[in-house]
């Protein structure tokens, strides 16, 4: 209890120094917890670096969190480390996050694991959204955007399928979509809207039809032995996703990739996260800027503790994917940026067609 009452007041203490108010989400500390337990079995914190696993313990607490973002110390007192804990929290300012949640776990040779689960809560549901269903079940979605958000869409990735945009009908600022899940397997359910800084993820969630969720555990790998580390792999990955649905690869063109990096170096340096940016606009207009004419052209936008993380945020979403598989798009660039300090790294897609 005494260390619950120290983390409340310390977030409460937050808008006193300018940051954005946090609120402690109880699901997001269930979540919070079993990540905790999880890196205790492990004895480090490796079960982290897999966004699956992140977002596999989110969406079985229920927690409707916009792009779980996860911070974790080994400290020897636990409310030391959730002090620092909040400390890079407060880091994240310009991503906005509303909603926090804390985990603690002793680690079997001393010391604690101690957890961060942090987010916006951008969507509200009528309703609970299930994480396990059974086959040939219809799920009548209702929900509506919070905050600045607006223009809703929803899409589907199904059991090895292709994205899907939802039809959707509106009632006010609710809006109400139906979603019949057929196939065994894992649907990634993902609401998008447009604020301040562009389109962005208000909810990505998974839905697992005719099975249980998978154990964190089997999915809490080492993310850079399994996922693209470095440009060349995440452009070969592209074009095997592209080449499982008939698509030739995109080219890939040294002045987008010139304009991806240096809007990739730009997020980071500037704790942001979003499609517009006060300094260098739209993604329209830094390809101006650097010359380039285009017909047709796009953005994906990716982050977390590692590039493989960060690329694979960008492929399990279902809008990002839709952009990768645009039959318009012809060329690509890919930019990379990394901060060691803040175990954070961000990747940009620029795709276009000139």
């Amino acid at each position: 209890m005494r260390i619950a009452l120290a983390v409340l007041v310390a977030i409460w203490a937050l808008p006193a120094t300018g940051k954005a108010d946090l609120a402690l989400d109880p699901r997001l500390e269930e979540a919070a917890e079993a990540l905790a337990r999880a890196c205790a079995r492990a004895g480090d914190l490796s079960p982290l670096r897999h966004g699956r696993a992140v977002r596999l313990e989110v969406t079985r607490a229920g927690a409707a969190v916009a792009e779980p973002q996860v911070a974790a110390v080994i400290a020897s007192d636990p409310e030391m480390g959730r002090l620092r804990l909040l400390e890079r929290i407060a880091s994240y300012e310009q991503l906005r996050p509303s909603h926090a949640g804390f985990g603690v776990a002793p680690l079997p040779a001393g010391g604690f694991v101690v957890v961060a689960l942090f987010g916006r809560v951008s969507v509200e549901w009528e309703g609970e959204l299930p994480a396990e269903v059974p086959p040939d079940t219809l799920i009548r979605l209702r929900g509506r955007l919070l905050g600045e958000l607006h223009h809703p869409q929803l899409h589907v990735v199904p059991p090895g399928g292709l994205p899907v945009r939802l039809p959707l009908r509106r009632d006010g600022e609710w809006f109400e979509a139906e979603l019949y899940l057929v196939s065994r397997g894992r649907t990634v359910l993902e609401v998008m809207g447009v604020g301040p800084h562009g389109p962005e993820v208000a909810l990505l969630s998974e839905i697992y039809v005719g099975e249980p969720l998978p154990e964190t555990q089997k999915l809490a790998r080492d993310a850079e032995a399994e996922g693209p580390r470095d440009v060349a792999e995440m452009r070969a990955d592209l074009d095997r996703l592209r080449a499982q649905r008939g698509l030739p690869p995109l080219r890939y063109d040294p002045l987008l990739q010139q304009v991806a990096q240096a809007y990739a170096e730009e997020l980071l340096a500037r704790g942001r996260f979003g499609h517009v940016s006060p300094e260098s606009g739209k993604v329209s207009d830094r390809l101006r800027r650097a010359g380039y004419d285009f017909r047709i052209a796009g953005e994906n936008l990716g982050e977390g503790p590692s590039p493989a993380v960060a690329h694979r945020a960008i492929v399990q979403s279902p809008a990002h994917l839709s952009a990768i598989l645009e039959p318009r798009f012809e060329s690509i660039g890919i930019g990379v940026a990394r901060s060691d300090a803040l175990d954070r790294t961000v990747v940009v897609h620029v795709l276009a067609t000139p």
